[in-house]
C-alpha cells in the first residue's frame, strides 16, 4: 500500500474523536490522537465554539464552556455548540430547541469553522498527518445519505457535509477524504477487536448511540462476515437527556422561560456533566448523589449564577421517565422498519457516548429479554472513530492486529481476557484472568469477570469464591453483591443469597433484579407475604425484567426435552411461576407437556393398553418400528406420571420430536405421533434409565 496513515474522524454531536492507524506497521492498531485543544483523558473535544461579535474563535472545545462558565467579562462571546443536532433542519430557527437552534447551513458552518481549527492544529502538532499519502475517513449517520461504488453522494445533508468537509482541507488532499456511515465503521472496529460471536441462529443488533443520532445495524454474523445487512437511523440521542436534566437545573435556580433560553447552553452543558457522572456512579453506589457546582454567566452581563446542584441516580431516573419511554419506542420503531422483531434478535453490541447511559442496558433487556448478551464496545465512545481508521484495509481485516494476535501486556492482556468471556471461551477468560490475578491480587475486575466465567460454565461456587472477594474488596459494589446473592440462589443457599440481595439493595433501591431474586429466595423459604412483597416491589420498577425472568423459569416447562424434575420440583416450580403470573396480571397456555397430556387423554381411548413389566429393550423397539416418515424427527421422548387414581399404576407417554425437542404432530388432527400406555413395572435398565427422572429422550 502507498498510504502511510489512515485518520478515522468521527464528528459526534457532543464529542469529535480522531483515531490514526500506520498502515506500513502492521504490528500496530488504531491509537486515538490528541491535540492540546482535546481533553488529554478522553482523548476528545467537545463540539463547541466561542465566538466574538466578528465570529472570530475566541475558544474551543472543553476551553469554550470554561470561559462562559468563569465568566471573563474581558472576552464575552457567542457560545455555540451541539450543532450536529441541526444538519438538515429545515423548520423555523427555535432557540428552545436544540434540534432546531441552527439553520441547516449554520450548523454546516460551525462545523466547517471547528474543523478548520483541528487541520490548522493538526500542521502546527502533527505536521506530517496532512501529507499526500494519507487518507482521511469520516462518519455519518445513516440517514444522511450514502457514497456509491462511482464515488457519488446521495442525500442532500451528505452532500452538504462533504463539501464542507473537504473545503477545510488543502486541494491536493480532496481524492484523499471518505464518507462512511457510522454503525459500518462500528461493525469494522468489532471485527477487528473480535467482540462479534458466530451465532447459530438470529440477528446481531449493533446500536450506536450517539449525543444526536441513534443508528442500527444488523445482521447475520458468520465467519464470512455479516450477512443480510439492515440499517437505519433516527435523529434521537442521549442529548435528549442532557435537556432533561439541564431544565431540572433551572428548576433549582428558578429561572424564568426567558433566562432559561439565554442559559440554555450552560444548563445543557451541566446536565450533560451530570448525566455522564451519574452513569458512572450508577455501576459504583447507586444512592450516592452526584454535587456540582453550577456557574451560570449571562451573556454580556456581569451577573453570575452559583449554586451547588446534588442529583442522585434515581431523580434522574425520575426525571428521565419520558425520555426512557421515547427512546424505547425509537428502537421498536427501528427494528420495525428493518423488518424485525425483538424475538430475531441473538446478540446486542452497544458503541456510541450514549451507550454509557446507565438506564439503556434496562431498556434493551425489557425488550429483549434477559437470555440476549448485550456487549459494550471495547470502549463504546471510541468504537465508530477506530472503525473509521480500519475501513480502507477492511478487506484485510484478516492481516490486522488484533488483541489476540498481540503479545499480551497489563491493559492489553485485560482485553483480550474479556473479549474471550464475551465469545463464551470460559475456560480460556478464567486463565486469562487468573494470571491477571496472580500480576495484581487487588485486581477488582478480574476477580469479578473471573467469577462471570465460572458461573456460565456452570461452577457456582468458584462463582462464589471470586464474587465474595470483590465483595471484600469492595463493599459499595451494589451488583458485586447482587452476582454473589444469584451464584447463592442456583446452590439453593437461600438464607445467603438473602443477606447479599438486602446488601445490594441497601446500595441500590431500585435494582428492579435484586428484589425479583431475593423474593425468589423467599419463597423458596416458605417466606411466601415476604417474597410477594418483594415481587410487587420488581414489578414496580420495571415489569419488563420479571416477565423476562417469568419466561426464563418457564423454559423446562416449556421444552419437553428439559423437563427432568422430580414431582416435588416441579411443583414448587409451578406455584412459582403461578404467583408471578398473578402479579403481573395475566395467565400463559399451559405448558407443552400438560397440552400434551390434555390432547392425548381427550382423543385416544380412556383405557389405554396394560403392560405389566414395560422393558428397556420394548422403548427402544417402538421408536425405531413405528417412527414416522417425516424427516423433521430426530428424536423419541418417554414421559411417565404416576396414576393420578390408580395406585401402583404409571401412565406413559412415548412421543417423537423435531431438532428443537418440540412435538411432532400429525397434519391432519395436530394429535402428537406416539401412544399412550398403563405401566405396572419397568424392567431394571429402563427403572436404572429414569432413576429419579420422569422423562428420558433418546436420540
Amino acid at each position: 500500500m502507498n498510504c502511510r496513515n489512515y485518520y478515522g474522524i468521527d464528528l459526534g454531536t457532543t464529542h469529535w474523536r480522531i483515531f490514526q492507524l500506520n498502515a506500513s506497521d502492521k504490528s500496530q492498531a488504531p491509537q486515538p490522537l490528541s491535540l492540546t485543544i482535546c481533553d488529554p483523558a478522553r482523548h476528545s473535544l467537545s463540539a463547541a465554539l466561542l465566538l466574538d461579535e466578528g465570529s472570530k474563535i475566541l475558544a474551543c472545545g472543553e476551553r469554550a464552556y470554561e470561559e462562559i462558565a468563569h465568566h471573563d467579562s474581558s472576552i464575552g462571546g457567542t457560545l455555540l455548540d451541539a450543532f450536529k443536532l441541526c444538519l438538515g433542519n429545515t423548520q423555523t430557527v427555535a432557540a428552545s430547541d436544540p434540534n432546531r437552534r441552527y439553520t441547516h447551513q449554520e450548523a454546516l458552518s460551525h462545523t466547517g469553522k471547528l474543523l478548520s481549527k483541528v487541520v490548522e492544529r493538526l500542521q502546527e502538532e502533527k505536521p506530517n498527518c496532512l501529507a499526500t499519502n494519507n487518507q482521511f475517513i469520516f462518519t455519518h449517520p445513516v440517514h444522511w445519505g450514502k457514497t456509491k461504488s462511482n464515488g457519488e453522494i446521495e442525500g442532500e445533508i451528505l452532500k452538504g457535509f462533504a463539501v464542507t468537509i473537504r473545503d477545510c482541507f488543502p486541494d491536493q488532499l480532496q481524492e484523499n477524504i471518505h464518507f462512511v456511515p457510522e454503525p459500518e465503521a462500528a461493525l469494522i472496529s468489532l471485527v477487528q477487536t473480535k467482540q462479534l460471536q458466530e451465532l447459530v441462529k438470529g440477528y446481531t443488533l449493533i446500536v450506536d448511540i450517539g449525543g444526536g443520532t441513534t443508528d442500527l445495524v444488523a445482521g447475520h454474523w458468520t465467519s464470512g462476515g455479516l450477512q443480510d445487512i439492515r440499517y437505519f437511523g433516527a435523529a434521537y440521542g442521549g442529548n435528549h437527556f442532557d435537556r432533561l436534566i439541564a431544565d431540572t437545573i433551572a428548576d433549582r435556580f428558578n429561572l424564568d422561560e426567558s433566562q432559561k433560553i439565554s442559559l440554555d447552553r450552560q444548563l445543557r452543558y451541566y446536565g450533560r456533566k451530570f448525566k455522564e457522572n451519574l452513569s458512572q456512579q450508577a455501576r459504583i453506589n447507586y444512592n450516592q448523589p452526584v454535587n456540582l457546582t453550577v456557574l451560570l454567566a449571562f451573556p454580556k452581563e456581569k451577573n453570575v449564577l452559583r449554586q451547588a446542584i446534588s442529583l442522585t441516580c434515581a431523580e434522574f431516573e425520575q426525571i428521565g421517565t419520558e425520555g426512557k419511554k421515547y427512546l424505547q419506542h425509537s428502537l421498536l420503531a427501528s427494528l420495525e422498519k428493518m423488518q424485525l422483531t425483538p424475538e430475531n434478535i441473538g446478540q446486542i453490541i452497544l458503541v456510541g457516548g450514549g451507550a454509557r447511559l446507565f438506564i439503556v442496558p434496562n431498556i434493551l433487556r425489557e425488550m429483549f429479554g434477559n437470555s440476549v448478551p448485550i456487549i459494550y464496545g471495547d470502549p463504546p465512545e471510541s468504537t465508530v472513530a477506530r472503525g473509521a481508521a480500519l475501513w480502507r484495509m477492511r478487506e484485510h481485516l484478516s492481516n490486522l492486529p488484533s488483541p489476540s494476535s498481540l503479545k499480551p501486556q497489563g491493559e492489553e492482556y485485560a482485553k483480550i481476557a474479556i473479549a474471550n468471556l464475551r465469545q463464551q471461551k470460559y475456560q480460556q477468560a478464567i486463565e486469562d484472568f487468573t494470571e491477571i490475578i496472580q500480576e495484581n491480587p487487588t485486581n477488582v475486575p478480574a476477580f469479578f469477570n473471573r467469577g462471570q466465567a465460572h458461573y456460565q460454565k456452570g461452577d457456582y461456587q468458584n462463582a462464589i469464591n471470586d464474587w465474595s472477594q470483590v465483595v471484600t474488596m469492595n463493599p459499595n459494589d451494589a451488583y458485586a453483591s447482587y452476582q454473589l446473592g444469584v451464584a447463592l440462589l442456583q446452590q439453593e443457599d437461600y438464607q445467603a443469597a438473602v443477606m447479599n440481595f438486602n446488601q445490594a439493595l441497601s446500595l441500590n433501591p431500585q435494582l428492579a433484579d435484586a428484589y425479583l431474586e431475593r423474593g425468589i429466595a423467599k419463597y423458596y423459604l416458605g417466606q411466601q407475604e415476604q417474597a410477594i412483597k418483594d415481587f410487587n416491589q420488581a414489578v414496580n420498577i420495571s415489569p419488563g425484567i420479571v416477565r423476562n425472568r417469568l419466561q426464563d423459569l418457564k423454559k423446562p416447562l416449556k421444552n419437553i426435552a428439559s423437563f427432568i424434575f422430580n414431582q416435588a420440583a416441579k411443583k414448587r416450580l409451578d406455584g412459582l411461576v403461578q404467583t408471578l403470573e398473578n402479579l403481573l396480571g395475566y395467565k400463559e397456555p399451559k405448558t407443552a407437556i400438560d397440552s400434551l397430556v390434555d390432547l392425548i387423554q381427550g382423543k385416544l381411548p380412556q383405557e389405554p393398553e396394560v403392560i405389566s413389566v414395560m422393558t428397556y429393550r420394548e422403548v427402544v423397539e417402538f421408536f425405531v418400528t413405528e417412527r414416522p416418515r417425516f424427516p423433521e424427527i430426530q428424536k423419541g421422548a418417554i414421559l411417565r406420571q404416576k396414576h393420578p387414581k390408580k395406585q401402583g399404576l404409571f401412565v406413559v407417554y412415548q412421543v417423537f420430536l423435531d431438532g428443537k425437542s418440540e412435538l411432532v404432530c400429525r397434519q391432519d388432527n395436530g394429535i402428537p405421533f406416539g401412544r399412550k400406555v398403563l405401566v405396572k413395572n419397568f424392567d431394571e435398565e429402563l427403572s436404572d434409565s429414569f432413576q429419579n427422572k420422569d422423562l428420558l429422550i433418546f436420540e
